[in-house]
Parts: C-alpha cells; structure tokens; sequence
C-alpha cells in the first residue's frame, strides 16, 4: 500500500465519528430558541447573546415565561440533565475543568472516545442556532 492510500485511509477513519455525529445532532433544533424569543426580549434583555446567561434567566424567570417558553425551557433542562449524568465519567476524563458550552463543545470534538450512553445523550442535545 502506497503512503498516499494510507493516509486516505487514516483520514477517513479519523473523520468518520464526527460526520456520525454531525448527523445526529444537525436535525435536532433548539426549541428554547424558537419558543422563548418573545421571553427572552422582554424578560431577559440585560443577558446579552450568551446562551448560558440566557438560560439562567430564563430559569429565573419561570413563572412568568409564556406556556410554549415554559415547556420548552423544562425539556431542556430535563435533557441537560440527563447529558450531565451519561456524560459525568466522559466530561471529566475528557474535558476536565470545563462547564456549560465549553465543555458541550470540547464533548463534540471526542465523539469518539465518548461512551455510548454519553454519545446518544449528547446526540440528542439540540445544537446552537448560529448568531449573526
């Protein structure tokens, strides 16, 4: 095998977790995002485009968020939640002393050292709506 094979052959086995992932997780939109934008502009200016401040006030502000808002903010918490404890193990061996997005995205660039449990839960994580 020529050196040029082997590193076509390296490349694709290297690349072929993160398009798996890539997969997964690009149909899962961000409900907060679409539910919450009226709740986030009236209630929750002062937290800037930072999705983390967003959440906290969000959360903060529970009993006055719209229905649509309030439900969609809960599931996000309970899938949170639920990524946090699959993911427990795999975000300290992997990316410790990281918190919220940075660990979110550290996570993202290991699919393939992360355990299955952690690898679904994390697939079904909506991603970010890109900013403008």
């Amino acid at each position: 095998m020529n050196v040029r094979a082997a590193f076509f052959i390296a490349t694709v086995i290297a690349l072929t977790p993160m398009a798996a992932l890539a997969q997964s997780a690009t149909p899962v939109a961000n409900p907060v995002e679409t539910a919450c934008k009226a709740d986030l502009a009236s209630l929750c200016a002062d937290a800037g485009d930072k999705r983390g401040a967003q959440m906290r006030c969000l959360g903060d502000n529970k009993d006055k968020l719209s229905a649509d808002c309030g439900t969609a903010v809960t599931a996000m918490q309970e899938k949170r939640k639920a990524m946090r404890a699959a993911c427990k193990d795999d975000s300290a061996k992997l990316c410790p002393d990281l918190r919220g997005g940075e660990m979110m995205s550290c996570m993202r660039t290991k699919t393939a050292d992360l355990s299955k449990p952690c690898a679904d839960a994390l697939a079904a994580m909506p991603m970010p709506v890109a900013r403008q």
